[in-house]
């Protein structure tokens, strides 16, 4: 996935240390995400799209859980 990094620094968790913590990822696999190495999971996708479009757990979750704008530049 394209901008795995900027995604992550939209939704708030642009910290490294504090993201693999929270997560219980590698720092490794961080790592290959960042660098557009692999895909990371729809879950995780999914997440971190509703926490950069403002929503977190809400019931319009669904509609939230879109692209964010930072993954739509230089698609």
């Amino acid at each position: 996935m394209k901008n795995f990094a900027e995604l992550r620094a939209a939704a708030g968790l642009q910290d490294r240390a504090k993201f693999l913590e929270a997560t219980g990822l590698s720092d490794r696999t961080l790592t290959a995400y960042d660098n557009d190495k692999a895909e990371p999971s729809i879950i995780l996708l999914t997440l971190l799209r509703m926490m950069a479009n403002g929503c977190r757990f809400c019931q319009k979750a669904h509609k939230r859980a879109k692209p964010h704008d930072c993954e739509l530049r230089g698609a």
